[in-house]
């Protein structure tokens, strides 16, 4: 609340709402961000694009199934299979992350704290590669199987 107040002055009506809801809630339950994973659907587009899939298999089915297989394999299997940011991109996006933290705690007063452990892992911005995956014959396999 106290974010989009200081930072957002002319987002007069969210800023309202958002003290609004807050009065007519208890805080006790924790808010936390959920995220999906979309390597799954990629997959499962990669492979319908290349004829991949059964003829009778929907993607939904698809990516059920892939996710599946994403599960059984060992992060060190994965790592394989992911595109990541060079080094440079990632120094620059850490830098700039850690600047507007800063300003932001600066501003804001408020303590944001461990937020730091964020910038710090490495994995942050690396995603499956569905064209890495189709090149392995292990996921041709699968896919034919």
């Amino acid at each position: 609340e106290n974010f989009v107040c200081l930072m957002l002055p002319s987002a007069e009506r969210t800023c309202n709402e958002l003290k609004r809801q807050i009065a007519n809630q208890k805080q006790t339950a924790d808010i936390q961000r959920v995220s999906t994973s979309l390597d799954p659907f990629r997959i499962a587009e990669a492979a319908h694009v290349r004829g991949l899939l059964p003829k009778k298999m929907s993607k939904k089915d698809a990516v059920d199934k892939i996710n599946k297989y994403l599960e059984d394999l060992s992060e060190s299997n994965l790592s394989r299979f992911t595109s990541c940011l060079d080094e440079d991109t990632l120094v620059q996006i850490r830098n700039i992350s850690l600047s507007s933290l800063l300003k932001v705690r600066e501003i804001s007063g408020l303590p944001f704290k461990n937020a730091e452990h964020i910038l710090g892992d490495k994995n942050l911005f690396c995603e499956i590669d569905p064209q890495k995956v189709l090149a392995d014959s292990a996921w041709l396999t699968f896919f034919s199987g």
